[in-house]
């Protein structure tokens, strides 16, 4: 089952994410320079300063204190926005019920499973990191965890 991780963010951690954002605005000034609906583009411009923000407040160490599951969390909505945001200008181009319905399964449901597995792999990486600076690496003598 799934378990919250309440670890403090690391700095390896924090390069890693300070990355992913870098990511994320590269793809979102594209999609803000091509969109075709005005509310599109100021949902990718919100989500564009969101991103920002992100980017700044992690690259100067302002989350390593803050819990790991957070953190992932903050850092999964630009990727989950730009996925819906791009469903939507596909759904606006196509107009059949039958191909918009394709399009929101293919789109979404791929990088929602991912979102989740990132976050989990992210929480299995704190978690292993924990077990070593304790000594112990296997998790059924470590009692803590």
């Amino acid at each position: 089952m799934f378990k919250m991780n309440c670890e403090p963010l690391s700095p390896e951690l924090s390069k890693e994410l300070c990355e992913r954002s870098k990511t994320a605005l590269s793809v979102l000034i594209p999609l803000l320079a091509f969109s075709s609906s005005k509310a599109l583009q100021a949902a990718t411009l919100g989500l564009l300063l969101y991103t920002v923000s992100l980017h700044a407040l992690t690259c100067m160490g302002y989350f390593l204190g803050t819990s790991i599951f957070t953190c992932a969390c903050l850092h999964a909505v630009p990727f989950m926005g730009i996925c819906v945001i791009a469903t939507i200008e596909l759904v606006l181009l196509v107009r059949s019920p039958c191909v918009i319905f394709m399009v929101l399964v293919l789109c979404i449901l791929p990088p929602f499973v991912g979102g989740l597995q990132r976050i989990w792999r992210i929480q299995g990486k704190a978690s292993a990191a924990h077990l070593e600076g304790c000594g112990r690496t296997n998790r059924a003598v470590n009692t803590e965890v």
